[in-house]
């Protein structure tokens, strides 16, 4: 009786965390998509292919500097309450630390190869500073384990205005595109400064840094760096590979298309996000009860990125004529494709979730590895073929197979593979 009554709490609990993480991230996409159509339109597709392309290398950074303390974070803080305070002082620490390392190497690698134009190399330089601000993100998954996942929404959502309100002043103002990569530094200090307020008015445990701690969660976590690295590397070398082969446009119609494949993403996320911490728990309860919720969560993840891609497959041109204008018609293509790699890659996340439970991490940064390397060869071939579209079918052709069939290559991980076909066919998940 008890614990229906515990299982019950918990559901509700899963339920009020994934209702506050989608309405936040309605209110987010919203906001985002307003912005973000207006920022674009007054752009125009090369200078929004800068802002894209720049990004791209600080997004590659930021895999590194997060030292995979976001795939671990959650599982340690359930299993050392007691130490709480040490654990997530100590990766912020480290996390700030590789975070400075990493803009420092943003702007070098931009240098070496886009010499010739200061701008790319100032608005690099911008952008690379949020990844500092970003260290302070390890508070939401403290959140996230004590299923208050509404604090964060409310962080973030608050953070969201803040530049909203400033890009549509300097749109208002005319300024220009240094302006605008500004906004990247603006959202993460104040998600930051909002985080931290938040969790000394939660009366959490003191921060503290300790090189042990943090040490002992390197010896786990760097598998995850690796994989982070690879994750990034096929997800954003199509927009590097795209301006150095062809030009700043076709980068601004890419990444013009990617926004609109992935602004839904925050559902899946939010599902993700919500069924962690439970998924974790009951892996020490029930391992019948545990593969379940996997296959639950893959379930979900895959027919609801069926629906919404089929749609964006359909309407495409009618989404990017609303959204961009007809400047923007040549990103057409790249959605419809795009449209389908979102939940592979949402997928791959969830699967996370398992590594982390079975010990599995060593295993991801192989199959990822594959992936980078076939991810560059397939750009290699089929930009200069067919533009965007081919940038966009190599990184789909990447995310299924990393996603689904990479695990399959080793003993250890191949259960993954058919838990994700079962949930495709809705097996074992009642």
């Amino acid at each position: 009786m008890i614990k229906r009554v515990i299982n019950k709490f918990k559901g509700n609990l899963f339920l009020s965390n994934t209702i506050w993480n989608i309405s936040g991230k309605i209110i987010q996409m919203i906001i985002s998509l307003v912005v973000g159509m207006l920022t674009a339109r007054y752009l125009g597709p090369s200078n929004y292919g800068i802002i894209g392309y720049t990004a791209s290398y600080v997004t590659l950074f930021s895999s590194i500097c997060q030292l995979g303390f976001n795939s671990v974070a959650v599982k340690e803080i359930l299993e050392q309450p007691e130490k709480q305070g040490k654990i997530l002082g100590s990766t912020i620490f480290f996390r700030v630390l590789s975070s400075l390392l990493s803009a420092v190497g943003v702007v070098i690698l931009v240098y070496f190869l886009d010499a010739a134009d200061p701008l790319i190399i100032k608005v690099a330089f911008l952008q690379s500073l949020s990844l500092v601000f970003q260290s302070f993100e390890m508070i939401h998954f403290w959140y996230q384990s004590r299923m208050e996942t509404e604090v964060s929404v409310k962080v973030q959502t608050f953070a969201y205005l803040i530049m909203a309100a400033y890009k549509i002043a300097i749109l208002a103002l005319g300024k220009d595109v240094i302006w605008f990569a500004c906004s990247t530094i603006i959202e993460a200090a104040v998600v930051a400064a909002a985080l931290i307020w938040s969790y000394r008015r939660s009366k959490g445990q003191k921060l503290e840094i300790s090189f042990a701690c943090g040490t002992e969660m390197l010896k786990y976590s760097y598998h995850f760096i690796l994989s982070g690295m690879m994750v990034t590397i096929y997800s954003h070398m199509d927009k590097i590979m795209l301006e150095q082969m062809l030009n700043e446009s076709a980068v601004g119609y890419y990444t013009a298309a990617t926004k609109v494949a992935q602004m839904w993403s925050f559902v899946l996320t939010a599902l993700i996000n919500s069924a962690r911490p439970l998924i974790i728990s009951s892996r020490k309860q029930s391992q019948e009860v545990y593969v379940k919720q996997n296959k639950r969560l893959y379930a979900a993840i895959l027919w609801i990125g069926i629906a919404v891609a089929s749609v964006m497959t359909i309407g495409g041109k009618w989404i990017v004529l609303l959204m961009y204008g007809k400047d923007y018609l040549p990103a057409t293509s790249s959605l419809q494709i795009s449209a389908w790699y979102t939940m592979f890659a949402m997928l791959g996340t969830a699967r996370g979730i398992w590594i982390v439970c079975e010990n599995k991490a060593k295993y991801v940064k192989y199959y990822l590895g594959i992936g980078a390397v076939l991810n560059i060869i397939l750009n290699y071939l089929l930009i200069p073929a067919y533009g965007p579209g081919g940038a966009a079918a190599a990184t789909l052709i990447t995310q299924i197979f990393t996603a689904v069939f990479a695990p399959a290559l080793f003993k250890d991980t191949r259960i993954y593979t058919k838990y994700v076909f079962e949930a495709l066919i809705l097996k074992g998940i009642r």
